[in-house]
């Protein structure tokens, strides 16, 4: 599994050492899931086993013992004995499952859940791997008794099992249980965030001998924050590099909707300074994180149509200012409070 939206662990140490782990509360949701499917040419399969009320679920090696099973949607030998991974060999849990993605080449994990719990009105569980990769993930639940999971194995969007749809193939809530279904509402603002991570914003840096990458922007209050790093390609050791306000070339920001937002509230953000006394200190071939603030936001962005964040470059005899541009630029959210459930 490859790199996962967010990752928070809160494995317990009998969790790795193969313990039972018992879920915090009960939580409605006990089956046997399957999906097959082919979103964009990228075959997707998994195999689900999840009990959120006792939190028994042995794991597949105590569970497949021969070559061939029987799916209802899967190929005959996707739980192929031979072939899982031995590494929760013995254990039980709230759940486990297996998924493989194929496009040019097959990419398969096993993963446990443990730590099921509620969090603003969706079901959340930590997940770990075969190759010990953990992470969080959310579990949308849908009346009709399908799944979606968001955030699970560090595969890239494209290749992770978030835009698929797990069917329930056995239900195994006790009968007067009550299924958990996600209010609406969460469902659909988790899965705008999760189609988020699907588009690709392109980002032309202010000259080849600098490289700037963006990795992330999110709204806290009034503040949109661009996470972005800028690796010192150039001829000199160290450059130092500030974000322009007041040197005729200015920084812009667009919105999806066509508001512009003025210069004088785009700054950049290092460890330990902000504003002004943001200097970035650029050692060759190396790296370097910042931050560029776009402050006042009046409402919610989702998306920036165009982000133009103008440079002034010192080093040595040498400075000039440069833009980077970063168009279709998705802002991810947090959940508004009126729609999280109540107590």
């Amino acid at each position: 599994m490859r790199k996962t939206f967010k990752s928070i662990l809160l494995l317990s140490i009998s969790a790795l050492l193969g313990d039972v782990v018992t879920a915090a509360e009960p939580i409605g949701l006990a089956g046997v899931y399957e999906c097959n499917t082919n979103p964009e040419s990228i075959r997707k399969q998994m195999y689900l086993t999840v009990d959120f009320l006792d939190a028994t679920v042995p794991d597949f090696t105590q569970v497949f013992s021969g070559k061939e099973s029987s799916f209802q949607l899967l190929p005959k030998d996707f739980m192929n004995a031979k072939k899982l991974k031995k590494c929760f060999a013995g254990q039980k849990a709230p759940g486990f499952g297996k998924y493989k993605s194929k496009y040019v080449f097959s990419n398969s994990s096993e993963f446990k859940l443990t730590n099921p719990r509620i969090k603003d009105g969706v079901i959340v569980a930590d997940w770990v791997d075969q190759d010990g990769a953990k992470g969080e993930c959310s579990i949308i639940t849908y009346p009709d008794r399908t799944i979606r999971i968001l955030g699970l194995t560090e595969l890239t969007r494209d290749f992770s099992p978030d835009n698929v749809t797990l069917t329930m193939v056995e239900d195994r809530l006790p009968e007067g249980t009550e299924a958990y279904v996600t209010p609406p509402a969460v469902a659909d603002f988790l899965l705008n965030e999760a189609e988020k991570h699907l588009i690709k914003p392109k980002v032309t840096s202010f000259e080849k001998q600098q490289e700037i990458k963006v990795s992330s922007a999110r709204q806290v209050g009034n503040k949109v924050e661009i996470e972005m790093k800028l690796r010192n390609k150039s001829e000199y050791e160290s450059l130092t590099i500030t974000v322009c306000q007041k040197f005729g070339d200015e920084s812009f920001a667009v919105d999806s909707n066509g508001k512009d937002y003025t210069p004088d509230v785009i700054y950049a953000q290092t460890p330990g300074s902000h504003g002004d006394d943001a200097a970035i200190k650029a050692e060759k071939g190396k790296w370097v994180p910042f931050k560029i603030i776009i402050d006042n936001i009046d409402g919610r962005v989702d998306r920036f149509k165009k982000v133009g964040v103008f440079f002034n470059i010192a080093g040595g005899f040498f400075m000039d200012n440069r833009i980077a541009l970063i168009e279709n630029l998705p802002v991810f959210q947090e959940m508004p409070e009126e729609i999280k459930p109540g107590d």
